[in-house]
């Protein structure tokens, strides 16, 4: 008889158990406080293990805000598409945030530089974004997005667009700020399918990452529109990383290297 434990690093409340014999099934049957569960519960349970603790989706629902295990701050985008930009190194990448909040905090603590323009920029209130030196902060009217984003004519690697505005407007008017081998990014996008449009009409190749977000008790997509001269470069020797959850074989993966 063997158990072999499930979840993200430490498991919280439940183990797999295994049986070599009839005789030791039975055996711990009878065991004070064992119990036996399907394989299809034991699934499901796993797959609540990795959203609920692995993820930080269960801490996110308590504190009200996108935040991981650790507590650090993450953009209520889809998980997925978190976990692909944490594997990429963005220090030398200058973000604009249309659209900001407890984002900025995490693209300010991976960009070389963010700028942000929102109209509604009460979320700086009591926290400390405005006061890094890599962050600047435009404030604008509520009508104001797409006259300030047509009169910008710095470049980004990076355009991130989740502001409380005409996204469709706004996309035709920043699209002008992307790099050339750069990344725009669209939240919500299943909401917006004119908006994406417009940004593949625009020679950008959509990636979508359809997943589950923290605060929120649905999946919603977040997708990315890239260049086509554009080239990830990995934060480590490895992307993608491991996923939350998942299993790092890479290290011994005998099929991921050259044959003798």
């Amino acid at each position: 008889m063997n158990s072999r434990e499930f979840g993200p690093d430490k498991p919280r409340f439940w183990t797999q158990i295994t049986y070599d014999t009839e005789a030791e099934q039975a055996m711990l049957s009878r065991h004070f406080g064992s119990f036996r569960i399907r394989r299809e519960q034991m699934f499901t349970m796993a797959a609540v293990e990795i959203l609920t603790n692995g993820l930080g989706f269960g801490l996110s629902a308590e504190l009200d805000m996108g935040v991981l295990p650790d507590g650090e701050p993450v953009p209520l985008m889809s998980y997925s598409f978190i976990e692909y930009v944490m594997g990429l190194d963005l220090s030398a990448t200058d973000v604009l945030e249309i659209g900001g909040g407890q984002s900025t905090r995490f693209w300010a603590k991976r960009a070389r530089k963010v700028d942000v323009i929102d109209h509604d920029v009460g979320w700086l209130k009591g926290d400390e974004i405005d006061q890094r030196p890599n962050v600047s902060v435009i404030e604008i009217q509520a009508d104001g997005y797409v006259s300030a984003l047509s009169s910008s004519t710095r470049k980004y690697a990076m355009v991130v667009l989740d502001c409380g505005a005409n996204r469709l407007e706004c996309a035709k008017a920043a699209i002008h700020l992307l790099a050339d081998d750069g990344m725009f990014v669209l939240d919500n996008s299943d909401w917006y399918p004119n908006t994406a449009a417009v940004l593949r009409e625009q020679d950008l190749i959509q990636v979508d990452f359809a997943d589950f977000r923290p605060k929120h008790q649905y999946r919603c997509t977040t997708s990315i529109f890239l260049r086509p001269s554009f080239r990830p470069k990995p934060r480590s020797h490895q992307l993608p990383l491991p996923p939350i959850g998942g299993k790092d074989v890479a290290p011994n993966n005998a099929w991921d290297v050259p044959s003798r």
